[in-house]
């Protein structure tokens, strides 16, 4: 297995990174000594692609390896993709294959599956769903054809909490999240803290069942918290109540050998100190768990 950290290149320029971890450089060859063996990028559409691509060399060069998460809502929103938005897609699939053929090492692009009944594309959920549904279509065809060193997943995604209003986010569920993908080739990655705030929704069971296991190829780990606003997730793994134990035990009986991403903040107060003992603990629990299965 393979240990993650997510980075927003936007935010490495900023002088409060800086004064929290220093020159990007130094960043990523400490992240190396850490026990990290691959960086996750953010990526939005008003960001220029020479960001990841520089800093994705560079990673490569200090011995990490890249993983890009795409956040899309404007016009390439999953929800309402068609032929226009695949030629706009062009761009960050051509950025991963190039990092991906440059490395050795093939880079996990990880969308969600879109938002129904919200702006700013107000699609009905069937709409949304229906459009999802091509888009996995047509990125596992491209990555058969015109990216071999591109994988695709579909993240299962956070539900939309009664405060937060009437909409919905598409394949919210263990169930919905594999009809996302049905006939293709495309993995799932199992992001921790959405499936258990779907769990406290009553929107699914605790634990998925043996057919979404078996699809899992990436996950995104982080524990969860109670606030006095409801629940929050994307906190250190022994910080909250998620069953995250029980999640990485029913991987390691699957047989799991994916990419785990710590989606966790890495500007903490103190600094690598901090940083460091957070990953020695979440590795060493990771490792103690599929070692003990």
């Amino acid at each position: 297995m393979k240990y993650g950290v997510k980075i927003n290149p936007k935010e490495m320029g900023d002088s409060s990174w800086r004064e929290a971890l220093g020159d990007p450089a130094r960043f990523l060859g400490r992240l190396r000594e850490y026990g990290v063996g691959f960086v996750e990028f953010t990526w939005t559409e008003d960001m220029n692609y020479s960001a990841i691509a520089t800093i994705g060399r560079r990673a490569w060069q200090e011995g990490l390896s890249s993983s890009i998460h795409p956040y899309l809502y404007g016009d390439l929103a999953v929800e309402v993709f068609d032929a226009r938005s695949a030629q706009g897609l062009a761009g960050i699939f051509e950025l991963a294959e190039a990092l991906g053929a440059s490395s050795g090492v093939c880079v996990p692009l990880v969308f969600h599956g879109g938002r129904a009944d919200c702006d700013p594309h107000n699609r009905t959920l069937e709409q949304a769903t229906a459009a999802a549904r091509e888009f996995f279509r047509w990125a596992d065809r491209a990555t058969k054809q015109t990216y071999p060193n591109v994988r695709v997943f579909c993240e299962t995604q956070m539900p939309v909490f009664p405060e937060d209003g009437a909409w919905t986010r598409v394949g919210d569920t263990y169930a919905t999240c594999l009809e996302l993908v049905e006939a293709t080739d495309v993995e799932v990655c199992w992001d921790f803290g959405h499936g258990f705030g779907s769990f406290l929704l009553g929107k699914h069971g605790e634990f998925p069942g043996q057919e979404f296991l078996a699809r899992v190829g990436h996950v995104h780990a982080h524990d969860t918290v109670m606030t006095e606003s409801g629940a929050y997730d994307h906190r250190p793994l022994g910080k909250g109540f998620c069953p995250w134990r029980r999640y990485f035990q029913l991987l390691a009986e699957q047989g799991f050998a994916g990419n785990i991403l710590f989606e966790v903040a890495l500007k903490r107060p103190d600094g690598y100190h901090g940083l460091r003992a957070m990953l020695d603990y979440s590795i060493g629990e990771v490792e103690a768990i599929f070692a003990g299965c």
